[in-house]
């Protein structure tokens, strides 16, 4: 029988329906630990800490970058290492969250918290060597764990909870973002400009190293998980049992997808049209993205659990978020790396006054992410489609900010600040509850695969926008800054220093990177338009309130009428159409 469309207000079938796997031939392993009390409080506080040091690397490390570019000397090279750093997030997704299944969340939750570590350590000691290839590793080594961090909080904090408790707890999410953004980029602020000035970014990395270390210790110790590795084993048959069981076709060529295309969008214009490296590319792109679809489709006949397993795209509503995921994902690393560019280049602002504006969007987002899962919930308890409601709503007041910045000339300090807070309101209610929405539509035992891909996804978009728009920069301000004023082109990523330029000249070079931020900006509107136009695809949900409603009808109906069996067909009836709603395949 074909898959039933699932609603984001249905129940969720881990809640309600005994957990199936996604073949006949795949063993799962049932993750689900419900929490209670002190146990439950002091694995989400320390889940919430972990990742408010993840993002306290993700918003930090952009405002450091123009800094790091001068004092480096990589000037628009440092590019590839922000490139890198979301190239092995993405990686990171694909590994980590999927190998969860079958060691445990544990494990993998440690071993992402101690990347993170090393990759600030890392590029701390870049400031010894300025060596590119340094960097890019350790950046890549931070984005590898930064990555894995955001997933697997949302993997385990989806285990600890059911379904009624889900949609709040991971709403506080918003507030470990808020704080660990807010705190990285007063940091960077911090080491970049107040304290001696140049040549100090690298202690914005021993602090994170500190922090990171805090991260560590509350994973090793606070965060319980509900099997062992060797518990894992067994289920799965063993060493060979689990070897069978692991996708490893889907992970290998599922990379050979995404690497190319990444490296394309972002070396792509420095290669020839017959260089080698290009038509390694193109033909790894080609070869991977073929044989990770083949596998995808065939994969459960191999009895192997699949990365990404192709049922979900028979339920329309699970691409039409995934496919958000990648656009929000695109306009997001595009804010994060390019506002406070956009501020301090362009608006003249010192990296102290960048970070203070950029905390009334992390400020907003952490408010809207907190209060708007609630609202779903009390939505869908009224049969309002409740993500779908909300998902508009936070598009559409994303998409006209990013409108006014790409078209509007001459925008006041308080405006700016009220657009930053209007697209916080934006991705603070769509990012966790995306989350939830995808949960809900999945069995516990798919629960890993189905927010991993969503995850891989989102990062996948982050690190595509930042390759498309570093592209789109550099071509923007060599196409409009002439003559002797070309050679700030050469270093766009660089802060201007107008020092020995003239009146003229310097609202020259202004101009330049004004219309070459509004290209940037352009872009992420016509993302988060698609993204907005999306919002239509998603199924209108037939909310579990109207199910119980049924039920306890056709019970009262039961209870007046014995003597007739009318009431227990009516009641059985309502039961079996619930269960079908509920359940993600049949």
């Amino acid at each position: 029988m074909a898959p039933k469309d699932l609603s984001i207000g249905s129940s969720s079938p881990s809640d309600s329906i005994p957990d199936t796997p996604s073949s006949a031939t795949t063993t799962t392993i049932d993750h689900d630990n419900r929490l209670q009390g002190w146990a439950l409080m002091k694995a989400v506080a320390a889940l919430n800490v972990i990742n408010g040091v993840a993002f306290f690397d993700i918003m930090g490390s952009p405002s450091l970058t123009p800094t790091l570019a001068q004092d480096t000397g990589l000037g628009r090279d440092i590019s590839y290492a922000t490139t890198a750093a979301l190239v092995m997030a993405v990686v990171g997704q694909c590994i980590f969250n999927y190998f969860s299944d079958f060691l445990g969340r544990k494990i993998p939750l440690v071993l992402a918290t101690a990347f993170l570590g090393v990759g600030a350590l890392g590029t701390a000691f870049c400031n010894f060597e300025h060596n590119l290839g340094m960097l890019v590793v350790f950046r890549g080594f931070a984005g590898l764990g930064f990555g894995s961090i955001s997933g697997l909080v949302n993997i385990l904090q989806s285990d600890y909870l059911d379904k009624e408790r889900r949609q709040i707890y991971q709403g506080f999410q918003g507030v470990s973002v808020a704080a660990g953004s807010a705190l990285g980029m007063i940091m960077a602020a911090v080491f970049s400009e107040l304290v001696a000035g140049r040549g100090m970014w690298q202690y914005f990395y021993y602090t994170q190293v500190g922090l990171n270390a805090i991260a560590f210790v509350l994973a090793l110790s606070c965060v319980p998980a509900k099997h062992r590795v060797q518990h894992c084993w067994m289920e799965a048959g063993g060493w060979r049992g689990l070897v069978r069981l692991i996708d490893w076709i889907g992970i290998i060529f599922g990379i050979l997808a995404i690497v190319p295309v990444l490296i394309l969008a972002t070396q792509g214009r420095d290669m020839k049209k017959d260089s080698a490296i290009l038509s390694t590319c193109v033909v790894l792109l080609v070869v991977g993205t073929v044989v990770f679809w083949l596998n995808g489709y065939y994969g459960p006949v191999r009895g192997a659990r699949p990365i990404m397993p192709f049922k979900f795209f028979r339920n329309r509503t699970i691409p039409a978020i995934y496919m958000q995921n990648i656009l929000l994902g695109f306009a997001y690393n595009t804010l994060i790396t390019y506002m406070p560019m956009y501020l301090t280049f362009v608006r003249q602002l010192t990296m102290m006054c960048t970070a203070l504006f950029m905390l009334s969007y992390v400020c907003t987002h952490g408010a809207c992410s907190t209060t708007s899962a609630r609202l779903v919930v009390l939505l869908e308890r009224k049969g309002i489609p409740g993500y779908t409601v909300v998902a508009f709503v936070g598009f559409s007041c994303w998409m006209v900010a990013l409108v006014i910045f790409a078209f509007v000339f001459g925008l006041s300090d308080p405006v700016i600040c009220f657009l930053l807070a209007l697209t916080a309101v934006g991705t603070g209610k769509v990012f966790q509850n995306a989350v939830n929405a995808i949960r809900n539509e999945v069995h516990a035992s798919e629960n890993a695969t189905a927010l991993g891909a969503r995850n891989v996804l989102r990062y996948f978009g982050g690190a595509l926008g930042t390759a498309v728009n570093s592209s789109v920069l550099e071509k923007c301000v060599k196409a409009t800054l002439k003559g002797s004023l070309a050679t700030f082109a050469e270093h766009p990523f660089d802060r201007p220093d107008k020092k020995h330029l003239t009146t003229a000249q310097s609202t020259e070079v202004t101009e330049g990177f004004r219309c070459a931020f509004q290209r940037v900006f352009l872009l992420s509107a016509v993302a988060i338009t698609i993204a907005t136009v999306l919002c239509f695809l998603l199924i209108k949900p037939r909310a579990k309130t109207q199910v119980l409603e049924v039920s306890s009808k056709t019970t009262c109906s039961r209870t007046s009428s014995s003597g007739t069996s009318l009431g227990t067909d009516i009641e059985k009836q309502s039961l079996e159409e619930g269960h079908r709603d509920s359940s993600s395949s049949d």
